[in-house]
Formats: C-alpha cells, structure tokens, sequence
C-alpha cells in the first residue's frame, strides 16, 4: 500500500485543478451550512451548490479523488475526509483574503466552524493549514487559543472541539501555533486543556516527514560561467533540442521531496508517453548535505525584456518621427509615435504584469557526495518549509 499524500503535496494537486478556488468555495458553503446545523453530513444540498456555481461533478476531480463523489457518500473513509479537509483549508485562504468583506467569516468564526468539524465530522482540516496558507494560518491558530480560552473560562461550553483545536496546535510546525500554544500553557486551569498544552512535542520516528514538497525534477539551471560556456560552444542548442524532443514523446519526471528525521528523502519517475519506465527512491542524510537553496526561475527576465523592448522602440520609433517631420509626412510619424509608443507599453507589461504572474521556483540540493538535486515546484511555502526543516536539523546537529 502507498503511503498516504501528505498535506504539502494534497494542496499543490489541487492547486492544478482547473476551477480549485470556485470548488474550494463550494465545500467550505457546505461545511458552514453542516456547522451551523450541527450535523456530520456535509453533502446535504450539494446538487443545488453545483448547480448555482455552473460545476460539474467532474470539477471535483484530482489525483487525489473527486471531492464532489466523496461528499455524496454518507460514510466516507479516512481517505475521502482528508480529501475533504484539504478542500477546506484551501478555501480557508480564500476566506481570509476576503476578511473584512460583507459575509466574509472572521478568523474566530473560522477556527471555531474548523474546530467543530474535526471533532463531530472528524475532518481535520487544521491539519492541512500550514501546507495550504504557509503564514497566514498565524491568524487561525491565534483565533483557535481563542476558542480555548473560551471553554477554559467557561465562556463556550464545547469542550470536545477544544480538545480538537489544542491537538492540532502541538502538532503544527509553525511558529505561529508554537506561539499560540505556549500563550495557552501558562494560563490553562481546566485539566484536560492543560494537559495537552504542557505535553512536549513527539519526537519523529525515522520515517515521518516534517515538510514534503511535490514538483518535478529536471537540469539544475546553469550558472552565469556554464551558461556562457555552453552557449560558446553550441551545448545550450542541443540542450534545447533534447527538451524539445521530451515534450513530443511526454516526459516527465514527477517527485516528491521529503524532509525527514535521517535526512532527506527524493522519490522520483520517468514517464514516457504517460508510462512509468523507472521509479528510484534517493536518501541524503543531514551530514552529507553542503548546501540547500531556493532560487526563482529566470528572476530579471522581465527587467531586461522590458529594458530591451524600451531602447529598441525608443530608437526606432523616435528615428522615424524625427524623419517623418523633416519629410511632413505624418504617416511616417505615426508609425514611430505607434513603435514608441509600443515600446512604452511593453516595458509596462514587463513591469507590472509579469512579476504578477505565479512563477517556478527550484529547490536545489548539493549534497558533499554524489549528484546535486533540482526540483522545479510552484509551491514556494512547501520549499520554504523544507528548507526551514533542514535549518533546524543542521543547528541539532551543530
């Protein structure tokens, strides 16, 4: 048996799926409808959400699963309630952006619906926050010391829900909730709260990942000194070539990366034309690592793209004005002014727009030993979360 996605790589597949924030929006509907009614049952009234959203039942589906089946089953597995989960916490991010609209939930309203639904519907979506909102999930596990202070202070009288938000507060990574739960330990008086306040965090077993990443492996980029090599002699051509030729016959190369206790665990394959030809699981202990990084794909390009399309619509577009007044011919004029003037725009675009876009990133691994490692991802906060994981195990091991 696989082991079981983890929460990293569940939001970075359903971040693929074609309409994810309008289906994300859906499930949460339907989790809020089911808190209010305090009923475990969340597919209650699904076909007319669907409906009035304009989704289909096939809008739901990932790699994972389709949501929009698992919601129609009354009795869903452990599976199928992670899957759940992870919809949630997505659309939880989306609520947050929203904070302050007309209808949108507060952060309190948030943790206490998410704290509810682990406990009677046993969909632990607080366990997915930290993989779908990196920081931003700060403002729930806050909200959720909240809630407990509550039941403490005998303001709220679930304690059941309580117990739900204090576990998933120890078994976060984030600073955050550390913050929130060492807030909590010194002010508890309830027993049951107190006990899990003060219980110091498990160990990992050697097998547990503390952060995980999902993306796909491919040619580490090249410095600025191979760079100019390669182009020199013609390297960087035939480089080009062979990705051309990947892209015919499908390649790919999907993997998963795995901060663990031991060290760092990479589990990849290639696939061919949609077919798995090699599977290779590869280890790196801490020792063995020289060095971990982040580094954003082509970071200037839009700087020196623009700078380009400015000179060359400055030059060309100002010659041509300049020699259309002299000539009096205005539609000589015109064609500069309209190559300035594209010049100008494009230069805008290159500014403005492209850095808006949602950019690639590659995780690069150098390890003392053996071949260096690049995973090209899109989840900055899963790579940043593993990198914090490798920063902590290189100051234990210090």
């Amino acid at each position: 048996m696989s082991p079981a996605p983890t929460p990293a790589v569940r939001a970075v597949e359903l971040a693929r799926c074609p309409k994810a924030d309008a289906v994300a929006a859906l499930v949460c509907r339907l989790a809020w409808r089911a808190c209010e009614e305090r009923r475990a049952d969340l597919g209650r009234g699904l076909e007319a959400e669907l409906e009035a959203a304009s989704l289909g039942p096939e809008d739901g589906a990932s790699v994972h699963g389709n949501v929009v089946e698992v919601l129609r089953n009354p009795a869903p597995s452990l599976a199928d309630r992670a899957l759940v989960a992870a919809w949630i916490a997505r659309g939880v991010g989306a609520e947050l952006g929203r904070e302050g609209a007309d209808g949108a939930a507060t952060p309190d309203e948030l943790a206490a619906r998410l704290c509810w639904l682990g406990d009677a519907a046993r969909i632990d979506a607080l366990g997915m926050l930290d993989a779908a909102l990196g920081t931003r999930a700060a403002a729930i596990w806050t909200a959720v010391a909240g809630l407990v202070r509550a039941v403490d202070a005998g303001e709220r009288a679930e304690l059941a829900p309580a117990l739900v938000g204090l576990a998933a507060l120890g078994a976060s990574s984030s600073d955050g909730a550390a913050r929130a739960l060492a807030g909590l330990a010194s002010s508890l008086a309830e027993p049951a709260l107190l006990a899990l306040a003060t219980r110091p965090p498990a160990a990992p077993t050697a097998g547990a990942a503390e952060a995980a990443v999902a993306g796909e492996v491919g040619s580490a980029p090249l410095g600025s000194g191979a760079l100019l090599l390669a182009t020199v002699t013609g390297w960087l051509l035939l480089r080009y070539a062979f990705r051309g030729l990947g892209l015919l016959l499908r390649v790919r190369r999907p993997a998963e990366l795995r901060v663990q206790a031991t060290g760092i665990a990479v589990s990849t394959r290639w696939e061919v034309l949609g077919r798995v030809v090699r599977a290779r699981d590869i280890h790196i202990p801490t020792a063995n690592l020289a060095r971990a990084t982040r580094e954003v794909r082509y970071p200037r390009f839009a700087m020196y793209a623009g700078l380009l399309a400015l000179t060359v619509g400055s030059y060309f577009g100002l010659t041509l004005v300049t020699d259309g007044l002299r000539a009096s011919s205005p539609s000589l004029v015109g064609i500069g002014a309209a190559i300035l003037g594209g010049g100008v725009l494009l230069d805008f675009a290159a500014a403005v727009l492209w850095p808006g876009r949602r950019g690639k990133y590659w995780l690069l691994l150098v390890p003392r030993r053996g071949r260096r490692i690049a995973l090209r991802t899109r989840d900055v906060v899963a790579a940043d979360a593993a990198l914090q994981a490798l920063g902590r195990h290189a100051r234990t091991a210090g």
